[in-house]
C-alpha cells in the first residue's frame, strides 16, 4: 500500500476517533461528569485529525497528486489550522470546548 493510501486511512481513523470523543462527551455525558477529560479527549482528537490531514497533504505532494491546496478555501483552512496549532501561533488555536472550560 502506498503512502497516500496509508495517510488517507490514518485520516479516516483520526476522524472516527474525533467522532467517538465528541459522542462520549455529549451523548454519553462525560462533559458533565469530567469536563477536563472530555475536553482533553476532543483536543487530542482534533490534533490527530489535523496532523493526519497534513500527512495526507505531504504524501500527495510527494506523489505529485496535488489539488490546488491553497486556492481551495476548505483545504487551505485545514493546513493553516494545523500549522498554527503545530507551531503554537496565536496562543494555540483551541476548540470551543477548551475555550469554555
Amino acid at each position: 500500500m502506498n503512502s497516500v493510501s496509508h495517510s488517507f486511512e490514518d485520516l479516516a481513523q483520526a476522524l472516527r476517533i474525533l467522532l467517538e470523543a465528541h459522542s462520549r462527551a455529549e451523548r454519553q455525558g462525560l462533559i458533565r461528569i469530567d469536563r477536563a477529560e472530555a475536553t482533553g479527549n476532543i483536543e487530542n482528537a482534533v490534533s490527530g485529525v489535523l496532523n493526519a490531514y497534513h500527512s495526507l497533504f505531504d504524501a500527495m505532494s510527494k506523489a505529485q497528486m496535488q489539488p490546488d491546496w491553497y486556492r481551495t478555501p476548505e483545504l487551505a483552512l485545514m493546513l493553516v489550522l494545523r500549522n498554527a496549532r503545530h507551531h503554537n501561533h496565536a496562543r494555540k488555536i483551541r476548540t470551543l470546548y477548551t475555550h469554555y472550560a
